[in-house]
Formats: C-alpha cells, structure tokens, sequence
C-alpha cells in the first residue's frame, strides 16, 4: 500500500519521468519548424509569419507550466477538479455567446484582449479530473446508481456544449476520453450498455437537428473521397497527393511543391500531416508516428503503474485524448477517417491546443514521478 504521505518527500529530479519529457519536447520542436514551413505561403496572401511566433511562445508557456504542475502532487488537483470544471463550463457558454470563428464552421474560439482562446482544449483536462473522481467514486462505494448517474450528467454537460458550437470533431474527443477512462475502470457491462443505448437517440438527434450540412458532407464524403463533390473531398485528396508526393525521403523543408502553392488546406493545423509527407517524406512521418506512438505508451505504462486509481484514470483519459487526436488528424490527411479538424498533438499550430497538451503532459508527469515503483529504482 503507497500512501499519500511516502510521496511527500519524493525527489523530484531523481524520480522525474525523462524519457516522456524529453520525446515531448522533440515533437514539439518538429511542430514549430514545420508550421514555420506551413505559414510561409499562405491563401488569399494572408500573413502567416505570427503563426510560428505563437507556436514557440505557447511551447515556452507550456513547458514552465508542465515543470510545475509536474511538481505537485496530482491528488491535489483532485480537491480543485470541480472548480476547474465550472470554470471550464462557464468559458464554454461565454464561447456561444462572444465566440468567434464561424468562417471555420463553428463558434469556439474567444477573443481575450487580443490574444484568441479555445475553451475546449483547457476544458478536456477538468473532464478528465471529473471523471476521474467520480469513477473512484464509484470503484469505492457500494452505491452504485447515484454516482454512475451523476458522472453520466457531468460528463454530457460539456459534450452538449461542445456539440451547440457546433464542433463535432471535438465532442467526439470527449466522448473518447470517456469510454476510454470509464473502460480503464471496469464499470460493469450492463452500465455501460444503458449508457450506449440511452445516447443512440441523443446522436440521432445531433445527426438531424444540430449537425451543418458541411459536417454531414465529411462524413458521407470518408466513403466516395474521389468524387471530389464536396470542398472536404476536394481537400482530403490535395492532403493525399501532397504526402504522396514526398516519397521517401520528402521534398525537402520550405520545399513542398503543394504545400508551398497553397494548394493543400489548413495545412498549418488541420492538415499539418501533408506537410511532414510531402515535406520530410516517409522517413519524416514514421519518425513523427513513432514519437506520438511512443508517448502513448509511455502514458499507458504509467497509468497501469499509478499509485492509486485516481491517478490511473486520470493518465488513461489523457492518453486517450493524445491517441484520438493522433489517429484521427493523421486518419483523415490520408483520407481514411472523416476531417474533423483535430490537431495533431504537439505539433499543428494552435496556442491553446499546444498549452493545453503541455499542461496534461505536466499531470501524467506528477503521476509518474509518484508510481508505485520509481523510474531508476527496483523497489
């Protein structure tokens, strides 16, 4: 049995997870020379030299912020998990009703002093605690109906939210990070069951009352990409061509024949994988695909090694959260999943995106270093 107070002590240098810190930092390095490489040309001759200048200044923000919130101990963000998740809740109602960002298709971005903010990226991590506690909840007591229910009310309030902006690619993320977290836990088949059938109408009722044409499109689009009848077909075979086009070794960085003409769209985020195939070709994706693969695993290593299923769950819906936006933003540039404008973890230009990945590295971090069995030791 570990209890809190062995790990009051703990030596932070000593224990501190290098491996994951470090393949982080590498990752992100790529990400900034490649939307460097992304924003040189723009469409419609927009300036995209400020894009790059964000990207370093939220890596820079985010690895303060990771060194210290690595250094607290995790169970103390359980005490403050509902604050974050109100607080979390109240951006994302201000976001419908000062967001901006509806040229993108949604309303999820607030504009604040000058400096743009997407609530749902911070919003994904007090998910996490939420869930977390009530799934240790619910794992502790012998009640079972009344925590289960309150979890599944907490949990649909900021997938509504999400869903009214509208923005369904990320809705589906938290919808991810849930079955994943709920999975992890062993909550009993028949819950789960109930959970899956009482949402089957709620998805029904998205399909035909909230989701835009264009989202439907995506969709329809995944299963004719070549009848280029949509912009989104359109989009994912110019995605498809440029990676293609990078061959082995790539064109080159700032070489890319398609993604320099500004014939590939949203390659500074959404399609920011076309850029690393065309650009630094098989060799440079599979070196990005191992990276992002690597992290994965090393979160789930520390999720199976926590100290207590606080912790655990609370890495699971991290690394849940990492690994559906790696498989869906790299699964729709080579046109096997629907485009949902999900950035690729780390490296797609977006401050709030990179900052919010930071911060969760800085909690998996702060569980790491308190495993029930440290990094350089065998007991």
């Amino acid at each position: 049995m570990y209890s809190v107070e062995k790990f009051q002590g703990v030596n932070l240098v000593k224990h501190f997870d290098y491996f994951l810190f470090f393949a982080v930092l590498i990752l992100s390095g790529i990400g900034i020379v490649v939307v460097k490489s992304a924003s040189l040309v723009m469409p419609n001759g927009a300036d995209g030299s400020r894009m790059a200048m964000v990207q370093v200044a939220a890596m820079v923000l985010g690895i303060v912020a990771a060194l210290v919130l690595s250094s607290i101990d995790y169970q103390y963000y359980k005490n403050f998990s509902f604050i974050l998740y109100l607080g979390s809740l109240m951006l994302l109602v201000l976001v419908l009703i000062f967001g901006t960002g509806e040229q993108f298709g949604s309303k999820s971005w607030l504009n604040i002093a000058g400096i743009t903010v997407q609530p749902s990226e911070l919003a994904k991590i007090s998910f996490v605690f939420v869930v977390a506690y009530y799934l240790e909840k619910i794992n502790e007591s012998e009640e079972k109906i009344k925590p289960i229910a309150l979890l599944a009310v907490f949990a649909a309030i900021p997938i509504g939210l999400v869903l009214l902006q509208p923005d369904m690619g990320t809705a589906l993320v938290f919808i991810f990070i849930f079955c994943i977290m709920v999975y992890v836990a062993g909550l009993s088949y028949k819950y789960i069951a109930i959970g899956f059938l009482s949402s089957i109408p709620v998805f029904l009722l998205s399909w035909f009352y909230l989701l835009e044409d264009y989202q439907k499109n995506r969709i329809i689009g995944l299963f004719k990409p070549e009848s280029g009848s949509t912009t989104y077909t359109f989009n994912v075979l110019r995605s498809i061509m440029a990676i293609g086009s990078g061959r082995l070794y790539g064109q080159g960085l700032f070489q890319g024949t398609l993604t320099q003409s500004a014939s590939v769209p949203v390659k500074e985020s959404d399609f920011i994988f076309s850029v690393i195939g065309e650009e630094l070709g098989f060799i440079g994706s599979v070196a990005v695909v191992l990276l992002l693969t690597l992290i994965i695993i090393r979160c789930l290593y520390i999720a199976k090694t926590a100290r207590d299923k606080f912790g655990s769950y609370v890495v699971s819906g991290i690394c849940g959260m990492y690994a559906f936006h790696f498989i869906e933003n790299t699964g729709m540039s080579i046109g096997l999943l629907p485009v949902t404008g999900i950035p690729l973890p780390f490296i797609s230009q977006g401050g709030t995106s990179l900052l919010a990945s930071f911060i969760a590295i800085g909690v998996v971090l702060s569980v790491s270093m308190r495993r029930k069995k440290a990094l350089f030791e065998d007991e």
